[in-house]
């Protein structure tokens, strides 16, 4: 009953105004119409659902969060060491720089290990430099891999340098510290010939340059230990990237011993070494070069030339570790991250690759200057490997080496052979360092 009477009232009705329309028109219009219909009723629905969902506060929560990812992606992205240059010069240029200085610190090795020179102080110090120099150079070669993308990102192999980092650190740290102050050892021994050279031959002994590497190890070993107990690695995935976050710890008092060691490290790594090796220079540049006393008569050409050598070695030196020191300072005052900032990010890569220029340098600015230092390349390696001599000299060296009694120093044969006049542009290496002991025997290697 109740059906029919709403079946009644139903037929009764009417139909609506917006559906009368449809009923006169074919099919394909009516279709069309419905279309029509249905996208006006779903563009109103879309548009009160934005406005919910602007008033919705989780959508506002999430939408933020969604722009503060790509913020991070973004940060990540524009990393210093995720940079062209950076990837250039301290990746590819540096797996460059380390196969010529591998090539130099080796030859360098051989020349000055020959018979006639080393058992001299300079030469000394200058294998030891050169030892330190190859083996930072060692300690950076994974992190020049790493950079130029030798292996994946998330690879096992990725987490083993990880693990290696903190120890890196500490190594590169220490065997840069024991370069530099050797540089200061022999540009002292330099300044100590030029200045006070009577006191000269009982300041540079052997027992007093063993008491200086003992030092110089003792307090580069202590002033590096920061780095490997105060340093740790994790590894997370952002962005898709594996991003590694070096962490130091938040203790009070590693806070203060973190605080210690940066102005210690600043004062005994940088500010220390470098103004010893300016005022040395400079002194010697003013004595020997601007003043032109009658002290610099006594000098042979040779030694005349060593001063010019140690000056530009000192020169290097300066050129490439003086522009690292102002991304320290601002580091130091405002965070490490502000080395991600465009120009500082810059200034820190090419100051970077120029410090790796200078610990593989030396080698080839004595091959450019120096006359004699090409002879004594040659000769040494001609003692070395008798096929790469020519023929006259190969049947001289072995008619020579079968009898113990006619066996001698090669370098001091051809210096017998090729006597050539004794001028300032006969330039040695730095290893003789103005070598006082000035007896005939002393000056003939030369």
């Amino acid at each position: 009953m109740n059906s029919s009477v709403y079946n009644d009232t139903d037929a009764d009705d009417p139909p609506p105004s917006i559906i009368a329309p449809i009923l006169s028109l074919d099919p394909i219009t009516r279709l069309m119409f419905h279309v029509a219909t249905v996208s006006i009723n779903s563009s109103s629905t879309s548009i009160s659902s934005q406005e919910e969902a602007t008033d919705d506060p989780l959508t506002e929560m999430l939408d933020r969060f969604s722009r503060i990812q790509q913020e991070e992606c973004d940060r990540i992205a524009n990393l210093c060491e995720n940079r062209q240059l950076y990837t250039w010069l301290v990746g590819y240029g540096f797996i460059f720089v380390f196969l010529l200085a591998l090539f130099g610190n080796v030859v360098n090795l051989l020349i000055y290990n020959s018979d006639h020179i080393k058992y001299y102080i300079a030469i000394r110090m200058l294998c030891t430099r050169l030892l330190m120099n190859s083996l930072t150079l060692i300690c950076m070669l994974p992190q020049a891999l790493r950079i130029v993308s030798a292996w994946d990102s998330d690879s096992h192999i990725n987490e083993i340098y990880w693990v290696y980092y903190p120890y890196q650190i500490y190594f590169v740290n220490l065997f840069g510290f024991c370069a530099m102050w050797l540089t200061v050892l022999m540009t002292a021994e330099c300044y100590l010939h030029v200045f006070f050279p009577s006191h000269s031959k009982s300041l540079c002994t052997k027992r007093n340059l063993s008491r200086s590497y003992f030092i110089i190890l003792v307090v580069g070993a202590l002033l590096a230990l920061m780095y490997k107990f105060n340093r740790s690695v994790t590894l997370s995935t952002h962005c898709n990237r594996v991003i590694p976050t070096i962490h130091a710890s938040e203790d009070f008092v590693m806070i203060c011993l973190e605080k210690i060691h940066t102005f210690a490290n600043l004062l005994f790594a940088i500010v220390v070494p470098m103004g010893l090796l300016l005022f040395m220079a400079a002194s010697i540049l003013w004595k020997l070069v601007l003043k032109r006393s009658d002290f610099v008569s006594h000098f042979t050409a040779e030694k005349r030339c060593v001063t010019r050598i140690t000056l530009i070695t000192t020169g290097l030196q300066l050129i490439a570790e003086l522009p690292p020191i102002p991304v320290f300072l601002y580091a130091t005052i405002f965070g490490p991250a502000v080395t991600n900032e465009p120009a500082i990010c810059v200034w820190n890569t090419i100051a970077v690759f120029l410090g790796l220029c200078n610990v593989s340098l030396s080698f080839f600015v004595y091959l450019v200057f120096s006359d004699k230092f090409r002879e004594m390349v040659k000769t040494r390696l001609c003692e070395l490997i008798p096929c790469i001599s020519s023929p006259r000299s190969l049947v001289h060296y072995s008619n020579e080496s079968t009898d113990p009694k006619l066996r001698t120093n090669l370098l001091a044969r051809e210096q017998v052979h090729i006597k050539q006049p004794e001028t300032e542009s006969s330039v040695c290496t730095e290893t003789y360092l103005l070598n006082e002991k000035s007896s005939t025997n002393d000056d003939s290697f030369l």
